[in-house]
């Protein structure tokens, strides 16, 4: 299981509240841009509220694992049906790119698959 399986769980929480793409948008940068620790479920939860979800139901969905079966049919999914295999993966259109591709490989495929 990832150490981020916290941050995928809040993710599904906020999904749900209508708040998916704000709530992953956050952590990432979160992660990426300002080097939070999204394993820490007092990070994830001032996120939460920083996005508009309620700090104490999140804080409670996590520490319940209110979403672990959730998440983990989600990765059931990406794994047997999707084929997933490698982190970053990305989907363009009907084109699968698993692993690190360089810009230009991926402006190649994006115009590729623009003009199908």
């Amino acid at each position: 299981m990832s150490p981020q399986h916290l941050a995928f769980e809040g993710y599904q929480f906020a999904k749900q509240q209508g708040k998916g793409n704000e709530f992953h948008h956050r952590v990432f940068t979160a992660f990426f841009q300002e080097e939070q620790n999204i394993e820490d479920i007092e990070v994830l939860t001032q996120l939460s509220s920083e996005v508009g979800l309620s700090k104490d139901d999140f804080k409670e969905a996590l520490l319940l694992g209110m979403y672990r079966e959730v998440h983990q049919e989600a990765l059931k999914h990406a794994y047997e049906e999707a084929n997933i295999t490698a982190v970053p993966t990305l989907i363009i259109g009907d084109e699968m790119i698993q692993g690190l591709a360089s810009k230009e490989r991926l402006a190649q495929i994006i115009d590729e698959q623009l003009k199908k």
